[in-house]
């Protein structure tokens, strides 16, 4: 199909898509152009015993002040009118090369398609943060193709909000989190990019002449360095998780991090803590065991009630865990995360199952009755 076509014609074709792109400032001159380019490519065909689909045919006017329904073209006889939009190579185009259309498009599907996932992906119980991870590619997939195409539209907060609301609704099954963490701290628990990060990632990398896996590793550093900027400038949501995770390249390259419903509430600070459910209009703010505020910090660090945990990972460890180094610790080694982790959901467990009598018994009673420590 390398043929000599009318001057502003160019012809891409990719397996057995093909797209004739015309430009004229014209339009009875744009119209010539295309019906003659779009017959040189018919001969070509027939010569090779091959031939144009009509039925599978579309012509989209991407701009220009002229009436478009008058603009047509002939394919093997039959009369091609204007559509309003084209579906080329999985990318959604619209008149006047509206790329919105096409994340309006891809995220309504990739909606549908996390409907069905979350279905399997339950707060409490399911597959583990390794596997739900894996489902979620399957979201991010569908959200990223073409993005060195269209990415440049998330320049524009309409969109980049849209598919931000996307990214956070999947990820909060990814890290089986409350639905009131906040989008930054969702992202930085499931160690995964802003999608706007990683659709800008997309098209640096499509400009490189290698794409490699050092090329990707280099771009997904710039990424890294871009989300830490945004992370040390972020308003006061997630300020918690801020505290502990100040670092966000040595916590997305840890390999054996993990996440579960127990350990993301001790780490995002909205679960089972009197200060959060202050927040949500349920109860007071003070902890049940010892009369202070209960905060996450409070319950892990602090409280009495569950220093017998917390003498545990001491022993296990060799040192005490404190906000300053939790983090440190879990990335240290496997070993020392899944200390850790098992103090972690020991605690908040434990913390959950006693408020659940409690509460019974302050309804039964008037009171509450605090269990002896174990």
């Amino acid at each position: 199909l390398r043929l000599q076509y009318p001057e502003g014609v160019e012809v891409i074709g990719f397996a057995d898509d093909l797209a004739v792109v015309a430009q004229s400032g014209n339009s009875d001159e744009l119209l010539h152009k295309t019906n003659r380019a779009v017959q040189m490519v018919a001969t070509w065909m027939q010569q090779k015993r091959l031939e144009l689909a009509p039925e599978k045919t579309e012509l989209l006017v991407l701009n220009g002040k002229r009436d478009r329904s008058m603009i047509t073209i002939a394919v093997s006889g039959k009369e091609i009118k204007p559509s309003k939009t084209v579906k080329y190579l999985g990318i959604n185009i619209r008149q006047n090369a509206y790329m919105g259309f096409h994340v309006q498009i891809t995220t309504s599907k990739a909606e549908q398609r996390l409907s069905t996932l979350t279905r399997v992906m339950q707060n409490v119980g399911g597959p583990s943060s390794e596997k739900r991870l894996l489902l979620y590619g399957v979201v991010q997939s569908i959200v990223l193709y073409g993005a060195h195409v269209w990415g440049g539209i998330v320049s524009m907060q309409k969109y980049k909000t849209m598919l931000g609301k996307l990214q956070r609704r999947a990820l909060l099954r990814v890290i089986s989190g409350y639905r009131t963490v906040s989008t930054e701290a969702v992202q930085v628990l499931a160690g995964i990019p802003p999608i706007h990060l990683l659709e800008l990632e997309r098209i640096r990398l499509s400009t490189r002449p290698e794409r490699n896996a050092q090329a990707r590793r280099t771009e997904r550093d710039i990424t890294i360095n871009e989300w830490q900027k945004e992370w040390e400038s972020s308003s006061e949501k997630g300020s918690w998780t801020k505290k502990l995770i100040k670092n966000l390249s040595s916590w997305v390259n840890c390999q054996h991090k993990k996440t579960d419903y127990y350990v993301t509430q001790a780490l995002s600070g909205h679960g089972s803590f009197k200060a959060y459910t202050k927040k949500i209009g349920k109860t007071d703010d003070i902890c049940m065991y010892c009369h202070d505020i209960d905060t996450a910090e409070h319950t892990v660090f602090i409280c009495e009630r569950w220093e017998n945990y917390r003498n545990t990972a001491i022993l296990q460890l060799g040192h005490a865990l404190t906000k300053e180094n939790l983090i440190e610790t879990m990335i240290e080694s496997e070993e020392a995360s899944n200390v850790v982790h098992d103090m972690l959901r020991k605690i908040m467990t434990a913390k959950e199952d006693e408020e659940r009598i409690a509460q019974v018994q302050q309804k039964k009673a008037g009171k509450v009755l605090i269990p002896p420590p174990t």
